[in-house]
């Protein structure tokens, strides 16, 4: 039996895990700095899976590697993995996995520096073609709210962090 979940996209009625693919996934960020110049930024390398029961989305884990972040700026790339900023020695990955997910939101716990505390994002899923389809969150995340801060520089860079994950999935 096979049941449609949106824009014609058919799983079979049971329990399927898929991977995360690397190469169709985006996780891009903004940030202010200095309030009017704002810094754009990506990770490259995730990994995770996601788990659908029927037509349901169950579960969504993910690691992030943060020695992947990308600026278009190598210096600054590599200012923001050092211990001051990001830390990528002490906490090599960004980590999220859900704990409960209802209708478009999926609420879990994302460990960010060391520090994990239960966010709610917002989801859709996305067809990308007849095979693929990809799970897109557009979220907002404070750094005060994970104890980003930043020494002398922390007056100059914006607490409020928007976030565009691009989930894409394959059959594991």
């Amino acid at each position: 039996m096979f049941l449609g979940l949106g824009q014609g996209i058919f799983i079979d009625a049971q329990i399927k895990t898929y991977l995360v693919d690397e190469s169709l996934s985006e996780i891009t960020f903004k940030i202010k700095h200095m309030g009017v110049l704002t810094v754009e930024g990506q990770f490259q390398n995730i990994e995770g899976t996601i788990v659908f029961d029927a037509n349901e989305l169950v579960r969504l884990e993910s690691k992030i590697a943060v020695n992947s972040i990308n600026t278009s700026n190598k210096s600054r790339d590599e200012t923001l993995i050092e211990e001051s900023y990001l830390n990528s020695k002490a906490y090599p990955e960004i980590i999220f996995y859900s704990e409960r997910i209802e209708k478009n939101e999926i609420m879990g716990k994302l460990s960010l520096r060391g520090v994990t505390k239960i966010i709610n994002l917002p989801f859709t899923i996305e067809f990308v073609d007849d095979n693929q389809f990809r799970i897109v969150i557009a979220s907002t995340i404070a750094r005060d709210y994970f104890d980003l801060k930043f020494g002398s520089m922390d007056n100059l860079i914006g607490n409020e962090i928007k976030v565009d994950l691009k989930i894409a999935m394959k059959l594991n």
